[in-house]
């Protein structure tokens, strides 16, 4: 057992030295702790600045994006009453067309019955002795308009 006694007497010794700290080096100790808290605390100002800087562009692309949703909510508005115009524009159109359609199908009718009726006011030519049949189908025969109504 002595000899164990002897073996930790020395490491008793610098046990018991090394927990003493003289005054200089708790002032070592306390400015060490003092320039680490102005350094976080100075960390702590420029993180502050820029995230107040991240807010202040964020408030700005939030406004940004207020307008130009606005906007294009006003041009789909816009482009929606456009295509709406169009396309009543559009039925317009196709009204008068058939209704120049119709009118072109009743002139025609006309032009056929006046062709008709003229063919039959005019005096029958002697006709060439195997042409009687001609003359007379020629004015027998439907016009365009009728075949096709």
């Amino acid at each position: 057992m002595r000899r164990v006694v002897s073996m930790l007497a020395p490491v008793a010794l610098l046990a018991t030295g090394a927990c003493f700290a003289t005054h200089q080096d708790v002032q070592l100790l306390q400015s060490d702790m003092l320039e680490m808290r102005a350094q976080a605390a100075h960390a702590d100002s420029v993180r502050s600045r820029q995230l107040d800087a991240v807010i202040a562009s964020l408030g700005t692309v939030r406004d940004s994006l207020k307008t130009v949703s606005a906007r294009l909510a006003k041009f789909q508005g816009d482009v929606r009453g456009d295509l709406y115009a169009m396309g009543q524009q559009l039925i317009q159109v196709q009204e008068l067309t058939g209704q120049s359609q119709q009118r072109l199908q009743e002139l025609r009718g006309s032009l056929e019955a006046r062709d008709r009726a003229m063919g039959a006011q005019q005096p029958q030519q002697p006709a060439a002795p195997g042409d009687t049949t001609t003359a007379s189908a020629a004015s027998s025969i439907p016009g365009p308009n009728q075949l096709f109504q």
